[in-house]
């Protein structure tokens, strides 16, 4: 098939509709088995108006790799680099660097040659830097230990003498590991200088990233040494281009899933660059949560290495930054608002970096530190301040509920009380989050504090529920409390199952039913018998079946639910039907 009709078809795949995807993709199929297939694949490789068609063509090449005929796969090596030349889409050229990958895989160092060549020249030229970058990164991890013989030529990124080197050089050096066998391993040494463009420092970063992780454990004196280099080419990206220094953050996770030794010595200026971009609300929210994740990961990996180099207390001492930020009614966190689920959120981030600690360090250290300084926050005049202490002893549950137990009870059941009644909606959340999450360390006393808490829950805290602004934190607080009270449920059902009733019978507010569903769910799962009145189990019979599948009345009410639904099941939808947090770590079980 001729690659204007072949192009046709490609875009059709691109379109939102489902029939039109099914024909073309049928189509595209007849067209593949065609001698000409091929060929139109390879033009458009080259000649394509839309960048999603090369990249299309380019992965259509790759699958269909071996099935070429011999004599286009030796031309190929010819023909990527003539589209290399051209290309101007990041996208496309990783998919180029990707079937090269592929065919050096397939064939050996002869079908690389032509790409070597090309990585040599564009080491010369700065607007294609970048993309001899992005083509590295992406071969090396594809292909990486069959590269070990390319080390001059990827060695030439970084001592073009036409361009200051302001990314990364990767040189390639394949030591033998054993006496009887290849090289096996392909080294990489990135020299990094000021100056770079922020796209051609990303993709330097980038490809770094794939090297280190190739390299492993074997090179920790190497790894070691990039460390400081790596963190000066971070922060001034960071300056120029917050969206590309939060992919190229990523480095930083290599290091510790490849090498985590190396990074260590270092360990105090990574947590200043972390802790600085978390803290700095001038930036964007992704960011900042993408620093956070690597102190998450940094805290799973190594959370002991805090210890020895008594880093703990800065760590913590940042953190809260974010985690206690004021509420801010322009830029609400995520569970404050409907529709808010997958934002990215500081003070979430923060409090996944709490409980990652939680589980690494022992209980005693860690509150030790930690408490303290929550003492300020949690009982000041700042909503925000007073919200992320709750998160933060939300957080704590799942490595150290049992310590909170043991030495902390009062101070724990103290902070709860102050949160379930304070005057703020989003403190009241996070407390109600606190309590679910250390349900099982604080009973019985938990289900006193409850049924002391639930008369104002039902009165003065409750918003409308079946006005159009439905406040979920209400409900949310409201399943808490019952939840909380276990068997002791019964005497409240008075007043808890007609608030329930009024949500199921307001059909102008959808979200309001949702959340009675799921709070007459919270009571079905409950430890005893639930007598309810035969109303309400009509109203939940008669949820319509279409919709949404978590507004389907088997999972608020087991007994209408198919027999294959267990109870971890209603668990499991619950906690993501219920304050949408990121912050709070999932129950077990």
């Amino acid at each position: 098939m001729a690659a204007p009709a072949l192009e046709r078809i490609l875009s059709d795949l691109l379109e939102p509709d489902s029939a039109g995807i099914r024909q073309a993709t049928e189509r595209l199929r007849e067209a593949l088995e065609e001698p000409e297939g091929p060929e139109g694949l390879v033009e458009l490789l080259r000649g394509a108006g839309r960048p999603q068609i090369r990249h299309l063509a380019a992965l259509l090449l790759r699958k269909r790799l071996r099935k070429l005929p011999q004599e286009l796969i030796d031309r190929l090596p010819h023909v990527i680099v003539e589209a290399l030349d051209r290309e101007t889409d990041s996208c496309s050229r990783g998919a180029l660097g990707h079937l090269g990958a592929k065919l050096l895989l397939l064939g050996g160092p002869k079908f690389w040659e032509p790409l070597e060549k090309w990585i040599r020249e564009a080491a010369r030229d700065p607007q294609k830097m970048e993309g001899a970058l992005r083509v590295v990164g992406v071969a090396v991890g594809v292909a990486g230990p069959a590269l070990s013989g390319s080390g001059p030529a990827l060695l030439a990124l970084s001592r073009g003498g036409a361009l200051r080197v302001v990314g990364v050089a990767v040189g390639v050096a394949g030591p033998a590991l054993s006496g009887s066998g290849p090289a096996l391993l392909a080294l990489s040494r990135g020299v990094l200088r000021a100056g770079a463009a922020p796209g051609a420092a990303c993709a330097a970063l980038g490809a770094l990233g794939a090297l280190v992780a190739l390299v492993g454990h074997k090179k920790t004196n190497l790894l070691r040494s990039l460390v400081p280099e790596v963190l000066a080419a971070l922060e001034e990206l960071l300056t120029l281009d917050e969206e590309r220094g939060a992919d190229a953050l990523e480095v930083l996770d290599e290091f510790l899933e490849a090498n985590p030794e190396s990074l260590i010595p270092h360990l105090k200026p990574v947590l200043e660059l972390c802790l600085q971009v978390a803290g700095d609300e001038g930036r964007g929210d992704a960011v900042r949560v993408r620093a956070l994740a690597t102190l998450t990961f940094l805290a799973q990996k190594r959370p002991r290495a805090l210890l020895r180099g008594s880093l703990l207390p800065q760590l913590l001492r940042g953190l809260l930054v974010p985690l206690c930020a004021p509420l801010s009614p322009q830029s609400p966190d995520p569970e404050e608002s409907w529709g808010g689920e997958g934002r990215p959120c500081p003070r979430h981030g923060a409090a996944q970096v709490l409980d990652a600690l939680a589980q690494g360090l022992p209980p005693e250290k860690l509150l030790k530190e930690l408490l303290p300084l929550l003492e300020g926050p949690g009982r000041g005049g700042c909503a925000g301040g007073r919200k992320g202490a709750l998160l933060a002893l939300a957080a704590l549950a799942r490595g150290c509920g049992s310590a909170l137990r043991q030495r902390y009870l009062g101070v724990v059941l103290g902070a709860l009380r102050a949160g379930l009644g304070d005057p703020e909606g989003a403190v009241r959340g996070a407390a109600a989050a606190a309590m679910r999450e250390l349900r099982e360390e604080l009973q019985p006393e938990l289900s006193d504090l409850a049924a002391q808490v639930l008369p104002l829950a039902l009165g003065p805290l409750w918003g409308s529920p079946n006005s159009p602004n439905a406040d979920p934190k209400s409900w949310f607080l409201l399943e808490a409390l019952l939840e909380a009270l276990g068997e002791g449920v019964e005497p409240w059902l008075p007043q808890v199952l007609p608030r329930i009733s009024a949500a199921l019978e307001a059909p102008e507010e959808p979200r309001g039913r949702e959340l009675a569903l799921s709070a007459l769910h919270a009571l079905a799962c409950g430890p005893g018998p639930l007598p309810l009145p035969s109303p309400l189990v009509a109203a939940v019979a008669a949820w319509p079946g279409g919709g949404s599948s978590s507004c389907r009345p088997w999972r608020c009410w087991p007994p209408l639910a198919p027999p294959r639904w267990g109870r971890g099941c209603w668990r499991r939808w619950s906690w993501r039907c219920h304050w949408p947090t990121a912050a709070t770590p999932r129950p077990r079980g």
